[in-house]
């Protein structure tokens, strides 16, 4: 089998695991975001407890570590592309993959993003 070839097969599995990743994490998002309106209405209807706290602090601290471990995984899977397409591309001779290169998260930014690469 080509080297190009098996590197695209790694390539097509990180980034089908990189695309069910983020889907994942946005669906526990919602998930989060309708839980804590519920309980924020409930807190509104009854009197605040030392326990109601702790399972308050216990929530937050559940939904960063999950976006901590879900931002690190996605961050590597990133790179590992990144590696990927500059070994594809020199092996081809052609600038064939430039995605996590030029646009993705890792090159223009999360938020405020970059012009491409």
């Amino acid at each position: 089998m080509d080297h190009i070839q098996i590197l695209f097969k790694e390539y097509d599995t990180l980034r089908a695991e990189s695309v069910a990743r983020l889907g994942g994490s946005y669906q526990f998002l919602t998930i989060a975001a309708v839980l804590f309106t519920a309980l924020t209405a409930w807190i509104s209807g009854h009197q605040a407890s030392s326990t109601l706290w702790i399972i308050i602090g216990v929530f937050v601290a559940s939904i960063i570590l999950f976006a901590v471990v879900t931002w690190r995984h996605l961050c590597l899977v990133a790179k590992r592309l990144q590696q990927i397409e500059a070994r594809i591309n020199d092996l081809s001779g052609a600038n064939l993959l430039e995605w996590e290169t030029s646009w993705g998260m890792g090159a223009t930014g999360l938020f405020l993003r970059r012009a491409p690469k």
